[in-house]
């Protein structure tokens, strides 16, 4: 895993999405939260953030944009982002969907280059 821990990477996951395993899946697989650990035992620096995925477009970007500050003071390029159970809408498996409309992401997103 230590070749990738230059990449930016900005993930995203409901705690209690139950199709994509959060810690551990069916089978043994890793989830999101264990690919984080592994990233950061490899030498990536993880900024890790959770809050509610309901929350109103401002408040949301808010939390982004405080994480990220924070990622960028601490020399962090991968962050985090876990978000408690029973706050996203309609599934939580469509923990995306929130982060699509996210301008602080989609930013930072568009920042990155090879």
């Amino acid at each position: 895993m230590g070749g990738i821990t230059h990449i930016p990477i900005w993930a995203d996951h409901s705690i209690d999405d139950p199709v994509v395993p959060y810690r551990e899946g069916r089978f043994g697989k890793p989830g999101t939260w264990t690919l984080m650990n592994a990233l950061e035992s490899a030498g990536a620096r993880i900024t890790r953030g959770e809050w509610a995925n309901d929350l109103p477009k401002a408040e949301f970007e808010a939390r982004s944009r405080a994480l990220l500050n924070r990622a960028r003071r601490a020399g962090s390029h991968v962050l985090f982002t876990s978000y408690t159970p029973g706050t996203t809408p309609v599934s939580p498996h469509f923990a995306w969907a929130q982060t699509y409309e996210n301008d602080v992401v989609i930013d930072w997103l568009f920042d990155q280059s090879r």
